[in-house]
């Protein structure tokens, strides 16, 4: 029994028939999302699909905390310095660096939605900054208002020694600046009203967001009111959570039966779990996974941008290969890097027992040995290549295609000394000038401008000079059949300058294509006893 199916049948056995059963999936919008991120909601969406099937409603909310204070900036955006001033700040506050959303945060929610629309999964986004403001989790920030110190004592013990000298689950949000009071001690409690009382130590020593050392809080909240106390309220959007004790409060107030986590969220979940034996109200059912790692056995970071981006499932992934992949155990952890798209891709075939499709790593094969310079072109060699029962679907080539980009490593593309480059100039030219008609002529020139360049070498070296002043490589693809397959468009670029003519944007069409104006082989070689590559 695939397991989740197994969950789904427990789930359906503990809630009660007639009643609606609510899932979860929490995301923190902190950076781009990735495979880690958009893989929980797809596990979490088969089991809503198996309850369904049993004939239960289900309603998935997918949480985003993006009142989180922004703690790190990451590794994988533009211009990161530009959010250096909003360390500390909820991330709803924080501007996106690429200036398409009002927020850091509507950008990740965005993409991973956008994802979880293209894979058909029926959840509702819910933004925890509006559900504070609005006043939805009012009820059950009194409830632990309620119970403060029990609440703040297991909360509390889950951190080290430092964190808890200026640990409080509430964090007031600054009314002058903005910022996520992460370090404060909470003198007074009323729960009738809805607030507490509260002063920023300045002496005490912390660890300053975003760095590797600590400071004193008067540092880290220099524009703050230090050492003395304030009487606020926490409601309304005024304060936030911390968040193990905002995970059991989402809970509780949404009424969840089940969600998921990772395996380094254990210690947390377990933290949930306490603060809803301490109200005396159900936990939900949890759900452990395994973490998704690099090629080097590292997890897999937001903020790192390691492994597979959303982009990356895209693009390099069918959805039959995410299913397959998801449908394995998920307790255990497993690598998933971009260099295992062709084998995934592939595993669908394998399990359809179909053995007309082309193998995905074969045809990056192809590719990388023919070195196309478009998508045209590289639909052209892979039909020149391929068996004749073998078939392509448009979404083969488009992912095989994006795989060989991701892929190429193109660093030593156009490596040529000054004579060289005058040889690719002069052929150059001939292209742009309009002296050539047909891709014959223009094989015919390549020699021919070589031998003039180059009176005392042996014609046969020109092909190692193509190879590494086009490609960056000691061996490639025929050159008369590199010619015949991609538009003069392409051919051009590639003797200016081979490392800019790789541009995914040029549009290219079966008209680009010269006309079949010279004799081809199946080899791929013309009729030229003096070409050997």
């Amino acid at each position: 029994m695939k397991w989740y199916v197994k969950e789904a049948f427990e789930i359906n056995q503990a809630v009660p028939s007639g009643e609606s059963i609510n899932i979860e999936a929490g995301f923190g919008p902190t950076g781009l999302p990735h495979i880690g991120t958009l893989c929980e909601i797809l596990r979490a969406n088969l089991i809503k699909t198996e309850l369904e099937k049993a004939g239960r409603t289900v309603n998935f909310y997918l949480v985003s905390d993006d009142l989180d204070p922004f703690r790190k900036i990451p590794l994988n955006v533009l211009n990161p310095e530009k959010l250096t001033p909003y360390l500390g700040k909820s991330v709803s506050q924080v501007p996106d660096p690429f200036g398409n959303f009002q927020s850091f945060s509507e950008m990740a929610e965005y993409q991973l939605m956008k994802l979880a629309a293209e894979y058909e999964i029926d959840c509702k986004l819910v933004r925890n900054s509006l559900a504070y403001q609005n006043g939805d989790y009012n009820d059950e920030i009194k409830l632990f208002l309620q119970n403060f110190s029990a609440i703040n004592q297991i909360c509390k013990e889950s951190t080290g020694p430092l964190r808890q000298r200026t640990y409080s689950i509430i964090m007031p949000i600054s009314e002058k600046t903005g910022t996520v009071l992460e370090h404060i001690v909470v003198t007074g409690v009323n729960p009738e009203s809805g607030e507490i009382t509260y002063y920023i130590p300045g002496d005490e020593v912390v660890n300053k967001p975003g760095y590797e050392y600590g400071v004193e809080i008067r540092e880290l909240y220099k524009n703050e009111v230090l050492d003395q106390e304030q009487t606020i309220s926490v409601l309304n959007g005024k304060s936030k959570l911390q968040w193990k004790a905002d995970w059991g409060m989402r809970l509780l107030s949404r009424n969840i039966h089940f969600e998921m986590h990772g395996e380094d969220l254990l210690a947390s979940a377990s933290v949930a779990s306490k603060i809803a034996g301490v109200l005396n109200k159900p936990g939900p059912r949890f759900y452990k996974y395994g973490l998704f790692l690099d090629a080097s056995g590292k997890k897999i970071s937001k903020s790192k941008g390691n492994g597979f981006s959303l982009d990356d499932v895209h693009n390099l992934l069918t959805r039959d290969a995410i299913r397959i992949y998801l449908s394995k155990e998920p307790q255990k952890s497993y690598k998933f890097y971009i260099e295992q798209a062709p084998r995934l891709n592939d595993q669908v075939n394998i399990e359809k027992h179909d053995r007309k499709r082309l193998s995905f790593s074969k045809m990056v094969r192809i590719l990388r040995a023919s070195k196309p310079a478009s998508r045209l072109a590289a639909e052209n060699f892979l039909n020149l290549y391929k068996k004749q029962e073998e078939s392509i679907s448009v979404q083969e080539l488009e992912i095989s295609y994006n795989y060989y980009e991701r892929t190429r490593d193109g660093k030593n593309e156009g490596l040529r000394n000054i004579k060289e480059e005058k040889y690719f100039s002069a052929i150059s030219h001939s292209i742009s000038s309009g002296e050539i008609s047909s891709k014959d002529q223009l094989f015919q020139l390549i020699t021919k401008i070589y031998e003039e360049y180059f009176p005392d070498n042996e014609l046969s070296q020109v092909w190692s000079l193509l190879y590494r002043g086009l490609f960056g490589d000691i061996e490639g693809p025929r050159i008369k059949t590199w010619l015949y397959l991609n538009c003069m468009k392409h051919i051009l670029a590639h003797f200016e300058n081979p490392y800019k003519s790789h541009d995914k944007n040029i549009v290219t069409s079966k008209n680009n294509i010269y006309p079949m104006d010279f004799k081809m082989h199946r080899d791929g070689q013309g009729a030229n006893p003096r070409e050997h590559r």
